[in-house]
């Protein structure tokens, strides 16, 4: 059976930045391999366009560009906050506040959304709100276990 529409496909890959042999982002392996349904959304539209009519046990080898991924980095998305926003109590937590700590903002209208702090400054907390691997070019290497 190949992979199609609807299949629910179970992998095992390891991802790299910039080609098979970069450093490791990423990796499954047999006791806990990557399953999804194929293309109800849940993948990535390229990832999924390189795995169609693959078949149990083939391998794959491929490159996602950041157009085709997480998309380029955005400067625009990197918001600077005084650290009165911060304020819990009337206190502000230092220690929560550290770099490369992921968190959950709500906008006005009740919006979620996810940043890391980039940058915490003597005033003010510089948060990211990019994917953490926009503007990266993404490789996937592994095999397909499973196809049904």
């Amino acid at each position: 059976m190949t992979i199609k529409k609807g299949s629910q496909v179970t992998l095992l890959y390891k991802l790299t930045y910039d080609g098979a042999d970069g450093e490791l982002i990423e990796e499954t392996g047999k006791d806990e391999p990557l399953s999804f349904e194929f293309g109800t959304g849940d993948m990535l539209d390229a990832f999924e366009h390189e795995l169609i009519d693959l078949k149990a046990s083939e391998e794959f080898s491929f490159s996602l560009t950041p157009e085709q991924a997480y998309g380029p980095f955005q400067e625009d998305l990197l918001v600077e906050y005084s650290k009165d926003s911060f304020l819990v109590e009337g206190e502000i937590d230092e220690d929560f506040l550290q770099e490369g700590e992921v968190l959950e903002m709500t906008d006005e209208e009740g919006n979620i959304f996810e940043g890391m702090i980039d940058e915490n400054k003597t005033n003010s907390v510089v948060v990211n709100f990019n994917h953490p691997l926009a503007g990266e070019t993404i490789h996937f290497k592994g095999a397909i276990s499973e196809v049904s």
